[in-house]
């Protein structure tokens, strides 16, 4: 395999283990158990899009301008706080019970949201990690 192609699986394995072992440790699991994990995953991808960013700004250390991606980083850590607070609402509207059609859109499209924005995140961050990789 490329390194291109560890680059996709590894940090996918790591999300899916995560996502397993956050779901199936010490807890009795039920439809809504796996539904409150699945919304949690965003925020482990922002984590790792954050994370994958940090390793950029690293990597690129003296060598390069820093203006734009410490900017990245800034608005990396406001996307993540907002996805942060669209999951506890959407977690909060599923514990509060008495969900009508309104609420179920809300939460799905919340979810919807969070895993758009976090994956474009993950996907930014390791593209520029990998591009800067082949350029060093």
């Amino acid at each position: 395999m490329s390194p291109a192609t560890y680059t996709a699986i590894l940090p996918i394995a790591l999300l899916f283990i995560v996502f397993l072992l956050k779901l199936f440790i010490g807890r009795a699991y039920n439809i809504l158990e796996i539904w409150r994990a699945a919304m949690e995953v965003p925020v482990d991808i922002s984590i790792f899009g954050v994370s994958t960013l940090i390793s950029f700004i690293m990597l690129l250390g003296n060598g390069g301008s820093l203006s734009e991606p410490l900017f990245l980083l800034l608005a990396f850590i406001a996307l993540k706080i907002l996805t942060i607070i669209v999951w506890r609402q959407s977690i909060s509207s599923l514990e509060n019970g008495n969900l009508g059609v309104r609420k179920m859109i809300f939460i799905a499209l919340g979810t919807g949201f969070n895993y758009f924005i976090t994956i474009m995140m993950a996907v930014f961050s390791v593209s520029l990690l990998v591009g800067k990789q082949n350029v060093v």
